[in-house]
């Protein structure tokens, strides 16, 4: 589906409005524009019903999303369809977030068109993301507040199998064109799904929503839904991550141990103290943000552990959104797994890059711009998202935090971090590095904790340019920043700057770069005029 909308997994044609193309009227062409935007948006969330349950919409909440190579294929005619019916809108007399967003569609179906000849499809598991992570990761992101919820809940258990099934399917296909991941990384995940297979019912990940039920559940409504969501787990749900294991060790894709040592300096002790060490530095970083922002979100923003499913292989922390209406606060998913051999040099710059102000204050933002349509709103830009986060860390050092040097040194290994990544993101991918390399060149050119060398490396594998689009947006943003700074001098205003970049939701880097042009232009007429 449309590259700018992420959904956690894996898109109802029609004839083209006619009116579209020829109402010379602006009130009537703009009222098309929404009604296609409305039909658009509405096939995102009927075929991505996961996703449409995350942001509270619940018409679809006992479906599963349609992962079979059929489905693919008609997601992509259906790319083309709505690509050809955004392309021939006249958007001219818009406003500027209409037209912006009309050239975003536009643009975004394009790239999607584009990629589909790489078939990524068929390589869509890694040992950090995939079917069999996202749907035990799902549970904390959706709603269990009615007996219908739980009652859906199940029946989407049911269904899970033939997601698995279509996975498996997708992957041999991926096979015969020799799209595979490289065979360790795919131990990996045979790793992961044995975990999952081996625990019972009563301790897997689905069965969380279990212990919370409401109070107001009747004694026997409670009786019925756990007996029905264990027994399916038991009977659908493991067997179905039994069967996937089995068929990724079948092909021989062996694991490499990563060797794990540990530094006695500095390092935390407990998952605890992990924990609380991310609490405290976006705590104190909250009251700080009117001083850098003039909006701020409505969405609080809490600190979990990442599921123990999946953190051996977890990055040291992800960002999850929350709800578009608040009700559900961002969750900083933090890796607790073997503490001691995590130091805390870097929590504080990791805070402020998927806490506040980086990650939940500009997906928060996004979702609350209530002036964009939804496919706005939920648009992901790689270089943009994560290059915000990257320029989020020194916005903690303007403020005057960083007082312990040795968290600062933290703050500039992580800069080095991205320069290594630069460095072994081009190695892999355009220079045939082997792992070994990657590897080497971390302990020789950093003190990263040898976890995050092991994980960070067989991410760097497993997701090509990705590096690069962090740094590339970063450079982008204090260019940007500079270039205000330079044409405005004394009259620039940082909250001014900071909330032209985020505003708009995520963009495309050369879009932000003439919104702040725009933005530079309007102040200097403000100062001619005021003078």
């Amino acid at each position: 589906m449309l590259a700018i909308v992420l959904i956690l997994f894996g898109a109802v044609s029609g004839a083209m409005p006619a009116s579209i193309e020829s109402a010379p009227d602006l009130d009537a062409r703009r009222q098309e524009f929404r009604k296609l935007l409305d039909e658009q948006w509405e096939y995102v969330l009927s075929h991505s019903p996961e996703f449409a349950s995350i942001l509270g919409d619940k018409r679809w909440n006992d479906k599963l999303s349609d992962l079979s190579v059929d489905a693919i294929l008609a997601d992509q005619a259906m790319d083309r369809v709505f690509f050809k019916k955004f392309e021939v809108v006249d958007a001219t007399g818009f406003p500027e977030q209409e037209a912006l967003t009309r050239t975003l569609l536009v643009r975004g179906y394009r790239e999607a068109i584009e990629d589909a000849h790489w078939k990524n499809w068929e390589m869509p598991v890694t040992q950090i993301g995939g079917i069999h992570l996202n749907a035990p990761q799902l549970v904390s992101l959706l709603s269990f507040s009615t007996v219908k919820d739980y009652d859906d809940y199940a029946a989407r258990l049911k269904g899970f199998p033939r997601q698995m099934s279509d996975v498996t399917d997708g992957m041999r296909r991926g096979m015969a064109d020799r799209l595979m991941p490289p065979k360790f990384l795919l131990a990996k995940v045979a790793d992961q799904c044995d975990g999952i297979a081996a625990q019972k019912p009563e301790d897997s990940p689905f069965a969380v929503p279990l212990s919370k039920m409401p109070d107001s559940f009747s004694p026997e409504d409670r009786a019925r839904l756990r007996q029905t969501i264990l027994d399916t787990i038991r009977d659908a749900v493991v067997p179905a991550y039994a069967r996937f294991a089995r068929f990724v060790r079948e092909e021989n894709w062996k694991a490499l141990n990563a060797a794990i040592g540990k530094d006695a300096k500095r390092h935390f002790h407990t998952r605890e103290e992990i924990l609380a060490g991310y609490r405290q530095f976006i705590d104190r970083m909250k009251p700080q943000l009117p001083k850098l922002f003039g909006r701020l979100p409505k969405a609080d923003v809490i600190v979990l552990p990442v599921e123990e499913f999946r953190e051996k292989e977890a990055s040291g922390a992800q960002y999850n959104q929350g709800t578009p209406d608040g009700s559900r606060p961002g969750h900083v998913m933090v890796n607790t797994a073997d503490p001691e051999s995590r130091k805390t040099i870097s929590v504080e710059s990791t805070s402020y890059h998927e806490g506040v102000p980086g990650h939940h204050l500009q997906i928060s933002i996004a979702q609350e711009l209530e002036e964009l349509p939804p496919v706005r709103q939920q648009a992901f830009y790689t270089a943009f998202v994560e290059g915000w986060a990257l320029y989020s860390e020194r916005l903690g050092k303007e403020i005057g935090f960083y007082e312990d040097p040795y968290s600062d040194f933290g703050r500039l290994q992580d800069e080095m971090l991205r320069a290594i990544r630069l460095v072994v993101d081009t190695g892999l991918h355009a220079k045939k590095w082997t792992r070994q390399q990657v590897v080497d060149f971390f302990h020789a050119h950093s003190a990263i904790d040898e976890v995050e060398v092991q994980t960070e490396s067989d991410r760097y594998i497993s997701d090509p340019g990705q590096a690069l689009a962090y740094m590339m947006g970063q450079l982008k943003i204090l260019e940007l920043r500079d270039r205000a700074q330079k044409e405005l001098g004394p009259r620039f205003d940082i909250r001014g700057f900071h909330d032209t970049v985020l505003d708009a939701g995520a963009l495309p880097l050369d879009v932000l770069e003439i919104r702040v042009n725009g933005w530079i232009a309007a102040a200097k007429t403000r100062v001619k005029s005021a003078g």
